[in-house]
């Protein structure tokens, strides 16, 4: 079953805003993975501000019911240290699912000296905002090109 969408970044289940200039594509979004609220918080309000959907999840476990209960997001963005389902054992699940393992990943840590194998970017924190929004945007229009 699908989590229900929710507006507030502080709820445990996921956040989904969604710019008003631009509404993406509905598998045109951004799974974020990240336990810290504020962390969280800020995230999802950088990358419905650069017109981006989000589904925001606090762990692991969360990511993969979501992951494999909905479309694919053009990219997921994971935080490695996380209670329960870590990053690392996310990623590990991720890349043994053949539909899975087809989207890219982004890490967010403070640890950026253990990356998981077949991680696209590591972004060390704190990071520029620019910086992940610009890494967003190449990921999300190299699967979803815009066309017209």
């Amino acid at each position: 079953m699908r989590p229900t969408p929710r507006t507030d970044p502080d709820a445990t289940a996921p956040t989904i805003p969604v710019s008003k200039s631009k509404r993406p594509q509905p598998s045109h979004y951004v799974l974020l993975v990240e336990d810290e609220v504020d962390a969280r918080r800020a995230v999802v309000d950088l990358l419905a501000e650069a017109g981006y959907a989000v589904l925001a999840v606090a762990d692991g476990r969360e990511a993969l019911d979501s992951l494999r209960s909905g479309p694919p997001p053009c990219v997921a963005i994971i935080d490695l240290m996380m209670p329960g389902m870590n990053g690392w054992q996310l990623i590990d699940a991720m890349r043994t699912d053949a539909q899975l393992s087809r989207i890219p990943v982004v890490v967010i840590s403070a640890r950026t000296d253990a990356a998981p194998p077949g991680v696209r970017r590591v972004v060390r924190k704190p990071f520029r905002s620019e910086e992940l929004v610009a890494i967003v945007r190449k990921l999300c229009d190299q699967r979803h090109p815009i066309t017209g």
